[in-house]
C-alpha cells in the first residue's frame, strides 16, 4: 500500500510529465510502469470493545428486589400537620435497567403520589446510590452501605417544591427481618439534620 509520501511523489511526477507533453515535447520519455506489489500489507482488524460488566452487588440486590410489590401504609400529606397521616396504598414495580447497571422502580399510589427511583452501585466508594423524583416536584439523592442486620438505611438530601421546605435531609429505612410481614419501610425528613419527622411508612409484599 502506498504511503502518503509515495502518492505525493507519484502525483508530482505525473503532473510534471503532463506539463512536458502540453509544452509540445512529443519525444518525452514514457515513465516505466511501477511493478505491482505481490502482497498488500494486511490491516489489523480493530479490536472489539467488550461491554463493561455491571457490579455483582447490584445484580445480587436485584434478585431480591425485582418484581411487583403491593404496599399499604400511611403518609403525611400536609407538612404543617406532621402528626396527621393519611392511609395509603401503593404498587411498586422494580426491574433491571440499562444493561443491569440500574434497578428501576416505579411507584403508583393513584392520585396521591407517583414516583420513580433508580438505584446503582459505586464500586469505588462501595456504596449504593439512589436517585428519585415524584409527581409533586420533589427529588432525592441518597446513598447506602447496603444490608446490615437485615436492614438497609439510606441517607442523603431531598428537595421539595413546597414553600419553606426547599432543602431537607432525607433518611429511609427498609427492614426485612420479619419475612411474614414482608418489607417494612419508613421515610423521614429533617430541616436541620438533628430533628427528624416521619413522613411515611409502609409494609410491602410481592
Amino acid at each position: 500500500m502506498k504511503t502518503f509520501t509515495q502518492i505525493s511523489i507519484s502525483l508530482a511526477m505525473t503532473l510534471g510529465l503532463s506539463s512536458v507533453a502540453l509544452a509540445g515535447d512529443a519525444k518525452a520519455p514514457t515513465p516505466a510502469p511501477t511493478p505491482a506489489k505481490k502482497e498488500e500489507a494486511k490491516k489489523e482488524a480493530p479490536k472489539k470493545m467488550e461491554p463493561m460488566k455491571a457490579p455483582q452487588e447490584l445484580a445480587d440486590m436485584g434478585k431480591a428486589m425485582v418484581g411487583t410489590w403491593k404496599c399499604t401504609g400511611k403518609a403525611v400529606m400536609d407538612p404543617t400537620k406532621p402528626t396527621e397521616m393519611t392511609d395509603m396504598k401503593m404498587t411498586v414495580k422494580m426491574s433491571m435497567d440499562m444493561g443491569g447497571w440500574w434497578i428501576k422502580s416505579t411507584m403508583d399510589a393513584g392520585a396521591m403520589f407517583k414516583g420513580e427511583e433508580y438505584v446503582t452501585y459505586d464500586s469505588a466508594a462501595k456504596k449504593y446510590i439512589s436517585i428519585m423524583r415524584d409527581s409533586m416536584g420533589a427529588s432525592e439523592m441518597k446513598t447506602s452501605m447496603g444490608m446490615k442486620d437485615n436492614k438497609i438505611v439510606w441517607e442523603g438530601d431531598a428537595r421539595s417544591s413546597m414553600p419553606g421546605m426547599t432543602a431537607m435531609k432525607s433518611r429511609a429505612t427498609s427492614d426485612m427481618s420479619d419475612a411474614k410481614a414482608g418489607v417494612k419501610m419508613m421515610g423521614e425528613y429533617s430541616m436541620d439534620g438533628k430533628t427528624w419527622m416521619k413522613a411515611w411508612e409502609a409494609a410491602c409484599k410481592k
